[in-house]
């Protein structure tokens, strides 16, 4: 049997591509790199829950069953069909913590087609799928109005089935 050497970081390339894959050194400094990360995605904007009564129970008991809020925390680009990591909000837009009552939300971009599209979904680090339950969020707050890039509510994907 040949064994072949694989260099991991050559690996990671092949996957992601190189625009992708960052090298942050030693473990200490991707630890201090996380750490960074997970403090700057401790806050984030308000956003109010749109709930339509007809759609009750759609959410199939996800955040819109039991919260009429989010705190919008970041956002992630899967317009090129991966689940990248997600980015924390502008430092300007780092302004309330989540909490049980306004649970941590991100803001994620999509691409069907010539289309693209905007939604919030539940940070949620397992990694579950989500798709939409009923509900809309939304805030009056122009810093929502530039994450989102236009006007009005966008959909919640709130609803699992996992």
């Amino acid at each position: 049997m040949t064994m072949h050497s694989i260099d991991p970081l050559d690996a990671l390339r092949q996957m992601f591509g190189d625009d992708e894959v960052v090298v942050l050194g030693t473990p200490e400094a991707a630890a201090d790199a996380q750490r960074a990360r997970e403090e700057a995605m401790s806050r984030g904007l308000h956003a109010s829950i749109f709930k339509n009564p007809l759609y009750r129970g759609c959410s199939n008991g996800g955040v819109s069953s039991r919260c009429d809020e989010v705190t919008i925390v970041g956002t992630q680009d899967r317009t090129n069909g991966r689940r990248p990591a997600v980015q924390p909000l502008p430092r300007d837009s780092q302004v309330v913590e989540p909490t049980a009552a306004r649970p941590a939300a991100i803001i994620v971009y999509r691409q069907l087609g010539a289309e693209r599209l905007v939604t919030v979904e539940p940070l949620d680090p397992t990694g579950r799928l989500y798709m939409a339950g009923g509900s809309f969020v939304e805030s009056s707050d122009s810093r929502f109005r530039a994450l989102t890039g236009f006007y009005g509510a966008v959909a919640l994907h709130d609803r699992t089935e996992s």
